[in-house]
């Protein structure tokens, strides 16, 4: 919903990396630890084809090898957890959200 606290709060907070800017699209990317990217854009100009809304859950989930460090840093940079650590059957996870409330979890594979 504001693309500039978004930008904001995945470069300054998050401390990613603009791999790529496109202010006219409204269009950032961010390069991540694993090579991958992740990108936003402006609400505005948003054309989702499958339906999801903007602003929404994203049921993205990222691959880490220690969860528990990962919350402490969230929790140290200011992050909203919307699920602290937890242990499940498949690993442990912790869940957070952005300031439009996209959730993202990072994972601790039970099985490696």
């Amino acid at each position: 919903t504001d693309f500039d606290r978004a930008l904001g709060f995945y470069r300054d907070t998050l401390g990613l990396e603009v791999n790529q800017m496109v202010e006219e699209a409204g269009w950032a990317e961010f390069k991540l630890a694993n090579g991958s990217n992740l990108g936003i854009h402006r609400d505005d100009c948003a054309k989702i084809p499958d339906g999801r809304r903007p602003g929404g859950t994203t049921g993205f989930y990222v691959a880490t090898k220690d969860v528990e460090a990962v919350a402490r840093d969230l929790k140290a940079r200011g992050v909203t957890i919307t699920q602290d650590v937890s242990e499940l059957p498949y690993g442990k996870i912790v869940a957070w959200a952005d300031p439009d409330g996209n959730e993202f979890v990072f994972i601790e594979s039970a099985h490696g």
